[in-house]
């Protein structure tokens, strides 16, 4: 017997910034896995996570999960649990109450970084080339971590200096344990392991 079935395709078809292909998408596809495991195994209980998307393709999701009883759809940002910003779907059949909220991480930035923290650079691309980080002081949390770790929204100055999330800092914004990726490899790996 299997209590539990966790998953979620890659989301580079749902995603808005990904190919707009939804369903089209090839890896996009691994949701059908998914379902046929699910009606194969016939677990107690499912998870399904991936990116907020277009509600029709929400609309297919959900009606496929209706093989268990139960489930729902929930919108939940991680910002909630962990000092980053991660909006998600997820697909359950296990008891949610988003008003009892309970962590052990910390919630925001200076928390996580500790002394030395200054604030979020964030990355602006200009009309001409010309990009650019601007100096937010007052983020309280990260962006959306994503795969690569010096591009888009993934440093912030320390005591003066720019700086980029660790490979730790990072499995660490995704509350994984540390060293988790280790087995991935380079820091490259274990970045797109991590990231979106």
């Amino acid at each position: 017997d299997i209590d539990l079935l966790m998953g979620g395709s890659p989301c580079q078809g749902f995603s808005s910034s990904g190919h707009h292909t939804n369903f089209d998408h090839i890896q996009s596809q691994l949701l059908y896995e998914y379902e046929r495991i699910r009606n194969e195994v016939r677990p107690m209980y499912v998870l399904l996570e991936n990116v907020t998307m277009k509600s029709v393709c929400v609309d297919v999701i959900t009606e496929m999960m209706q093989g268990t009883h139960g489930v729902k759809v929930y919108n939940v940002n991680s910002s909630g649990y962990i000092c980053q910003n991660r909006q998600r779907l997820y697909w359950t059949n296990i008891r949610y109450d988003p008003t009892n909220i309970q962590t052990t991480h910390p919630l925001t930035l200076a928390e996580f970084i500790g002394e030395g923290y200054e604030g979020v650079l964030m990355r602006e691309f200009g009309k001409y080339g010309n990009d650019g980080d601007k100096f937010i002081p007052d983020r309280v949390i990260a962006q959306c971590i994503t795969k690569n770790r010096y591009k888009h929204n993934s440093s912030y100055r320390f005591n003066g200096v720019k700086t980029h999330y660790t490979i730790e800092q990072m499995e660490r914004l995704q509350t994984l344990p540390v060293g988790y990726t280790q087995p991935a490899g380079s820091n490259t790996q274990r970045s797109y392991a991590i990231g979106n």
